[in-house]
């Protein structure tokens, strides 16, 4: 007989990438000069700000040692415009993503193809969508940049995935109640609105 041949789930213990201080340091410094539209000096209070917090450097790396490295690599020049550094980092992320990059019909069975060969996602419906805003990798970043933390962010999930569900409903129905259920829908999303600001001040 045969032996049963199963399928499952591999877990095993997170080993984190090899990485030299600089590279550390970079993968977030990217994310900043993005986000501040390319102020360099505010860019960096930020990475400082959140040194103090998660010990980002050491006494054999410093945040100045990254600065440093930072001119040597031609990242930025002392009188490096803003549209020069916005640049640099869009440039470094082209180098980084060309593996990822796909140039056919993004919606097309090609891409299927594609994705399931690099092992990318490719939700193919609202809810799996929706669910990549909880996942451990998007509240770490959100939480990492101080713009959401955890409950915030699984709140609005959960706000998000009952307007998905009432508009299904909608759609259901037809158009001869759309106006009605438009408007019980409004209502529905100002309650969880004020159901997900109370919750969030107060716990």
């Amino acid at each position: 007989m045969n032996p049963l041949r199963q399928s499952g789930f591999l877990f095993s213990n997170f080993k984190a990438k090899s990485q030299t201080p600089f590279e550390k340091l970079f993968e977030i410094f990217k994310e900043l000069i993005t986000y501040t539209s390319g102020d360099f000096n505010e860019a960096i209070d930020w990475l400082k700000e959140l040194d103090k917090e998660y010990v980002l450097t050491s006494e054999d790396y410093t945040m100045d040692d990254f600065v440093e490295e930072l001119l040597a690599k031609g990242y930025i020049k002392k009188d490096l415009k803003k549209d020069e550094a916005i640049f640099n980092v869009l440039r470094e992320y082209i180098k980084t993503s060309r593996n990822i990059l796909f140039e056919g019909n993004g919606y097309g069975a090609d891409w299927e193809k594609e994705a399931a060969k690099r092992g990318l996602s490719n939700n193919k419906n609202t809810p799996d969508a929706l669910r990549i805003k909880i996942a451990p990798k998007t509240i770490f970043l959100y939480e990492r940049l101080n713009v959401m933390n955890k409950v915030e962010i699984e709140a609005r999930y959960d706000i998000e995935i009952e307007e998905y569900k009432s508009w299904k409903n909608i759609l259901a129905y037809g158009d001869e109640n759309e106006v009605l259920l438009k408007a019980a829908l409004d209502d529905i999303k100002g309650l969880m609105s004020l159901i997900y600001v109370g919750f969030v001040t107060t716990g």
